[in-house]
């Protein structure tokens, strides 16, 4: 076991915790239960793992508070290589305003103080960027505080977990795709069917070399993001898809768009219509058994009702998806009212990342039996 792994082990404790009188739901999950709490910290925080580079989660945080008819959330995320966390609420400001990441080799410090009668409480992690204010997650989770002081007792550079890249080929499984069944992060039938599928297409001659090593590297993608959510590409997202089948995916999933632009060669802008009464998105969760979080309730109080539209965020109609093909994926951007999604919309941002990991594996599976050259339309008609 890894140094990380053992701190990890050594100094978060799962924890399952119904709402109180004094405190909000609160999950901690370690290792393969990890994902459930951390499922929302790439959508409120903005940022993915890396999963290609084979950056994994270990611990997830979750929290989740009701006050006067508002939901506050907060989730964080440690892995093998930082700290993530973010928040979201059902009305303006408050945890939509909190989000942050620190790498663990960077932190050198910890200043944390106590509240007395005339200070907050601080908990400021110290780095060459300067304090990064980790208050709202020890607020909700003081444990943070045993794991970084633990993280101090081990020499910087020496705390991360080297990654796993997705792809590593030999040659005795040129495709790498024996090598990459045999270090799935759990036990996944689809992916492991997938990359028997595209090692017998490239035994037989009908996927070449690079197609064949590019579909593989894809479908662990897709797992890894099943075990530890959305992967990152700098300030991006990444899904396994092709932008063509990314772009094709959303159109199928979310209906017409209400206007495409492509504003530079390979740069593709999706817009496409909210309703957050009734729309495909909540449609789409249903049908996946997931329940969703937008729906702002006031009761029948007329003070709550007036406290409820001085609060409320400004209505959001319209979001933008923004795409490109990269290496291996393809990256995208959520956006809506001018900014990015997960600044005051994270609970849709993280919505829309389920759906897109979810309408991925179709595609993934033609692709991987077909290979690129059939259009996306021609996919689902072929037999």
């Amino acid at each position: 076991m890894s140094v990380i792994r053992q701190l990890v082990y050594s100094t978060v404790r799962p924890t399952v915790r119904p709402a109180g009188m004094m405190h909000g739901e609160l999950e901690v999950g370690l290792f393969e239960h990890a994902i459930r709490p951390a499922a929302r910290v790439a959508a409120y925080c903005g940022t993915g793992l890396d999963l290609q580079g084979g950056e994994c989660l270990l611990a997830g945080i979750a929290t989740h508070s009701e006050d006067r008819g508002f939901s506050h959330r907060l989730a964080a995320a440690i892995t093998t290589q930082r700290i993530l966390y973010g928040g979201w609420s059902s009305i303006k400001g408050n945890l939509n305003d909190v989000r942050g990441q620190v790498l663990l080799d960077e932190i050198v410090g910890l200043d944390a103080k106590p509240a007395s009668m005339l200070k907050a409480a601080v908990f400021d992690v110290m780095t060459p960027r300067g304090p990064q204010h980790l208050m709202h997650l020890f607020g909700h989770f003081p444990g943070i505080e045993a794991f970084v002081r633990a993280l101090l007792q081990v020499p910087a550079g020496a705390r991360s977990e080297p990654g796993a890249p997705a792809v590593a080929p030999a040659p005795d499984d040129p495709t790498g795709a024996r090598g990459a069944t045999a270090q799935l992060w759990f036990a996944d039938e689809r992916a492991a069917g997938l990359l028997a599928t595209i090692e017998h297409m490239h035994a037989q001659g009908r996927h070449d070399l690079h197609t064949a090593t590019d579909l593989v590297g894809r479908v662990v993608l897709a797992h890894r993001s099943g075990a530890c959510g959305p992967a990152g590409w700098g300030s991006c997202h990444l899904s396994p898809l092709s932008a063509d089948d990314f772009g094709a995916a959303l159109v199928a999933g979310l209906g017409q768009p209400i206007a495409y632009q492509c504003p530079q060669p390979g740069t593709h802008w999706l817009d496409f219509r909210y309703d957050p009464n009734s729309d495909r998105i909540h449609a789409g969760l249903a049908a996946l058994g997931i329940a969703s979080f937008f729906a702002l309730g006031v009761g029948l109080s007329p003070g709550r009702m007036i406290a409820a539209e001085m609060l409320a965020k400004r209505p959001l109609h319209a979001f933008r998806v923004v795409y490109a093909d990269v290496p291996g994926g393809c990256a995208y951007e959520l956006q809506g009212g001018g900014a990015r999604l997960e600044h005051g919309e994270a609970e849709l941002a993280h919505a829309l990342h389920q759906l897109l990991a979810h309408w991925s594996w179709p595609v993934l599976e033609r692709r991987c039996a077909l290979g690129w050259q059939l259009p996306y339309p021609q996919l689902f008609a072929s037999n």
